[in-house]
């Protein structure tokens, strides 16, 4: 995947880097750019790229540095480049001016290599999307489909973030508006997000979400001061969506099972109230099974990444807070976290995703 990215790269640098420069300095720039060499700006990259000192640089090399200064890049359409990630924190801070500063700050992480709609996508005719357990291919062969066909591995990952904000957000793509019925977080009154790589060259995105009704922080904090049916309603809503903890039900840990390569559970419809409680005791149990294996955190090479030797850079374990609670003092929102190791999640993104 990385290779053809890197190719389309490339090719997409090539058509779309453009220079500009001072009216004034043009003569100037335009001669001394004629006289670089690719060699010249070679040794130059390798020289910054080995942390040399500036003072250390030929004359030549200087020039070429100095040019810098005077030539400014335009990239922004080239994705990974920094014109593509200053473009895309305009567009979030443009995205605050207008709406205020959002409510949720969400991953999500569709797994390629596990999915079965991934090997659908891929061309396997054997996979029974309707069945719980669907039979696949075992995990190195799963392996070598996303390395062969990273197009069906975009394919998906567009797949599911479409599937959803349509479905679980219950967001209209057509009319860019949140439906009527609501979803899981309640209306969106708008979102936006940027898509990365993985090191293992897996898809994932991070998205910023706005709530219909929500209000900045200024206002909550008001409300919050003194209203307390409000703190109420608020607290329970956030702990609804957002857990930091899993059902104490009865389990026992199945080191071979595997929840990426699942399909959901089927809800039923009209069901009666026995059934309607059986349904939800089987959805508090993968609640529990999924999340074992997907939210519990482990420390691992990642997180001591960026000079964090000896500690976790996501702050695990955390703080065990009982419940949830407005600090007047600092006017902090601390939300309710019984459970140290555990990575905030949503139930339904957790069970159906």
């Amino acid at each position: 995947m990385f290779v053809a990215l890197n190719i389309y790269q490339h090719r997409i640098a090539h058509l779309h880097t453009s220079f500009t420069v001072r009216k004034s300095d043009f003569g100037e720039v335009a001669k001394r750019l004629t006289a670089l060499t690719p060699e010249l700006l070679n040794s130059l990259a390798n020289h910054l790229e080995h942390e040399g000192k500036v003072s250390y640089l030929q004359p030549s090399q200087t020039n070429a540095l100095e040019l810098l200064q005077k030539v400014n890049t335009i990239s922004a359409n080239i994705p990974g480049s920094e014109a593509s990630k200053i473009l895309a924190r305009n567009k979030i801070r443009s995205y605050s001016a207008f709406f205020g500063l959002p409510h949720i700050y969400l991953t999500l992480n569709p797994s390629a290599a596990h999915s079965p709609i991934f090997q659908a996508i891929f061309g396997d005719e054997t996979v029974n999307l309707s069945s719980h357990y669907p039979t696949l291919v075992n995990a190195m062969e799963r392996s070598l489909r996303l390395a062969k066909d990273p197009v069906a591995a975009s394919d998906f990952f567009e797949f599911s973030i479409h599937a959803i904000f349509d479905h679980l957000f219950a967001w209209d793509f057509i009319k860019c508006e949140s439906k009527p019925r609501g979803g899981i977080l309640g209306h969106l009154k708008a979102w936006t997000g940027t898509v990365e790589l993985t090191e293992r060259g897996s898809f994932h995105g991070h998205f910023l979400i706005w709530l219909l009704g929500g209000i900045n922080p200024s206002d909550l904090h008001t409300r919050l001061h003194g209203d307390i049916e409000f703190e109420t309603r608020f607290f329970s809503f956030f702990e609804n969506i957002c857990c930091h903890s899993f059902p104490e039900v009865d389990y026992a840990r199945n080191t071979n099972f595997e929840p990426h390569v699942q399909r959901p559970p089927d809800v039923p419809h009209n069901m009666s109230d026995k059934e309607m409680k059986e349904w939800n005791d089987d959805f508090v149990y993968e609640i529990k099974t999924c999340g074992e294996v997907l939210q519990r955190h482990f420390c691992r090479k990642v997180c001591h990444k960026y000079g964090n030797e000896g500690k976790c850079r996501f702050l695990f374990p955390h703080s065990v807070v009982e419940k949830s609670f407005f600090d007047k003092d600092s006017n902090s929102v601390v939300l309710m976290c019984q459970d140290p190791t555990v990575n905030y999640y949503n139930p339904y993104i957790l069970v159906f995703c």
